[in-house]
């Protein structure tokens, strides 16, 4: 019945009266934060100051838990049976499909974890089979990018097939491109850069920049890039540099 009434509030109400009523209902929501107009079905909510959910998502999970100044933009769908972890300031934009299937189709626990400062942006599929942790100051960027916590392989002939499991570990300082394909059970260690159409199938372990089909090592680091590249002036937010 709780997470019932969770979605109820939380959909209907204003965000001021709807943060009261979930209080009293036991979840732990800040006075600073925000909830939107979304339908948020979950057992446990923990909002720190100034988390913020915004309209039109769809969320039917365990466990939501957001801390200081993250957020979840709106039209994501969310549906399963993870939990949700958000550091400081992480994000989840717009319009992006994180999913798990029911028992018994799945088993045990898994979780989505994301870091401080990090970013997943638009438009994303991500499987949550099994576990995925993506560490801090990271970005699953652009959009159209796949992440798979399972697979399946096929006997040489006849029906038989097996699923195979992977939980997904990224780490800190990684940057994922648009439109990548990330398979299950790599680890992708910190300091990565993987460019954009990239088929990820085994780990990751040394540090630099991966592109193309197959994949090659590039020896790199950003001060190596920096000078190879001319600082724009004009952006005052983030440093800018052109090829």
């Amino acid at each position: 019945m709780k997470p019932y009434l969770t979605a109820a509030i939380s959909f209907f109400l204003p965000s001021y009266l709807a943060i009261r009523i979930l209080r009293l209902l036991g979840h732990n929501v800040s006075n600073e934060a925000y909830i939107g107009f979304s339908w948020i079905q979950c057992e446990k909510l923990f909002l720190d100051k100034k988390a913020s959910i915004g309209h039109f998502n769809l969320i039917r999970i365990d466990k939501i838990q957001i801390g200081k100044e993250g957020s979840i933009r709106s039209y994501n769908r969310l549906k399963g049976p993870f939990d949700l972890i958000m550091g400081e300031k992480a994000a989840i934009g717009n319009s992006n499909s994180i999913y798990r299937g029911p028992f018994p189709i799945t088993c045990g626990s898994a979780a989505f974890t994301l870091g401080k400062l990090t970013i997943v942006t638009s438009k994303h599929q991500i499987d949550c089979t099994k576990s995925i942790s993506i560490g801090d100051f990271s970005t699953i960027s652009g959009f159209g990018t796949q992440i798979w916590t399972h697979g399946f392989y096929h006997a040489d002939h006849g029906p038989y097939r097996i699923r195979i499991d992977g939980e997904i570990i990224i780490g800190k300082n990684v940057s994922i491109g648009s439109r990548c394909l990330l398979n299950p059970g790599i680890q992708i260690v910190d300091a990565i850069n993987v460019g954009g159409n990239a088929c990820v199938s085994k780990s990751l372990i040394a540090p630099g920049m991966y592109v193309s089909h197959a994949l090659r090592h590039i020896p790199n680091d950003i001060k190596t890039i920096k000078r190879k590249l001319t600082r724009n002036q004009t952006n005052k937010y983030v440093e800018v540099y052109e090829k």
